[in-house]
């Protein structure tokens, strides 16, 4: 087993997602999934807090990743804004619950 594997086999950690890409039949996917709140501010600006949804998961359960994706969550869809391998074997897909 690689590291990306091993990482992505704890169940403490994982849930299990449906990842759909356009033209493509759905698959269940284990992600680390995260949506915690960042403070968006300007320079001297009140900041106002925004849900950043994002996914970790293996590059090879979802080859070609793409924007405009779509990752189903525990009941929620979201779709993909941005792509980030790390050079590991996963991926951090940035994500949004409005298409692009």
């Amino acid at each position: 087993m690689d590291w990306a594997s091993d990482f992505l086999e704890n169940e403490d950690f994982i849930e299990v997602a449906t990842y759909t890409r356009a033209g493509y039949p759905s698959v269940t996917i284990p992600v680390i999934f995260d949506n915690e709140y960042s403070v968006v501010q300007g320079v001297g600006d009140t900041g106002i807090g925004i849900p950043a949804p994002q996914s970790l998961c293996k590059a090879s359960d979802a080859p070609n990743v793409a924007v405009g994706d779509r990752l189903a969550v525990a009941g929620t869809n979201y779709y993909v804004q941005e792509v980030q391998p790390d050079g590991t074997g996963l991926v951090l897909l940035i994500l949004s619950k409005d298409p692009l």
